[in-house]
């Protein structure tokens, strides 16, 4: 039994999109010759990187696994071998040479998200294991600090092949974006340059705007900057502090 993964054809081609399948796309290739190696994604939170690791998953047949703050190095092996439907062997040392031969066997790649919370423990060194012996290219994925927090793990950072950014959504990201959540709806380019002020091209907090706005299109007819008025935008900023009566 396999996790259950976002249906491909419902991810919009955003840049990071292309951006990460682009480059582990290039890195399996290398692999290939000389041996496995690491490519880390970072960037902020919103950006899309889950949405990114959930496309190239699908595109490269990858092996896709959505890291926990509190997990051993058993929790993660258990949790690799459900993605590759393998029943889990009973202690760590055979549970990892199952991964490493379905890894090695399949030559697809490993793509571990949320990774920053493996680079706490010793866990990330069993990883850097698993790409030695099975020779395939690992994703790590995290937060924007995600490369710092490697450089713990000497024998883990030396061997990052390329430190992929996620970038901030764009002015086409928007534009797709827009078509995606907002089918049949006349959005003005006004309204979305103004999106893209308010969220700093924050995806996450893009969607939720422009699924506030779909919801108000009935009401409004068109989305402009005319219309939206005083409605106001979500930017993931706390609202000021009220004052006690």
């Amino acid at each position: 039994m396999t996790q259950n993964h976002d249906n491909i054809n419902t991810i919009a081609p955003l840049s990071n999109v292309g951006l990460l399948l682009g480059e582990v796309s290039s890195a399996i290739s290398y692999c290939r010759e000389n041996g496995g190696m690491f490519v880390a994604f970072h960037g902020h939170a919103g950006y899309g990187k889950t949405t990114a690791c959930n496309y190239v998953r699908a595109k490269v047949r990858g092996y896709r696994v959505e890291c926990c703050d509190h997990w051993t190095r058993k929790s993660l092996l258990r949790a690799i071998l459900y993605e590759m439907s393998i029943p889990a062997a009973n202690n760590v040392a055979e549970m990892f040479d199952q991964a490493v031969e379905q890894l090695r066997l399949s030559g697809r790649p490993l793509i571990l998200d949320e990774a920053d919370h493996l680079a706490k423990n010793s866990c990330m060194e069993m990883v850097r294991g698993l790409m030695d012996k099975s020779r395939v290219c690992v994703v790590l994925s995290g937060e924007e600090l995600l490369m710092k927090k490697l450089e713990r793990w000497e024998r883990v950072h030396s061997r990052i092949l390329k430190p992929v950014a996620a970038q901030p959504a764009d002015a086409n990201d928007l534009r797709v974006l827009a078509k995606l959540y907002c089918t049949g709806v006349a959005v003005g380019q006004d309204w979305l340059d103004e999106l893209m002020k308010q969220t700093g091209g924050n995806t996450r907090r893009v969607v939720v705007n422009l699924n506030r706005a779909r919801n108000e299109a009935a009401a409004l007819g068109t989305i402009s900057l005319q219309t939206w008025g005083e409605r106001g935008w979500y930017t993931g900023h706390s609202p000021a502090p009220r004052k006690a009566v």
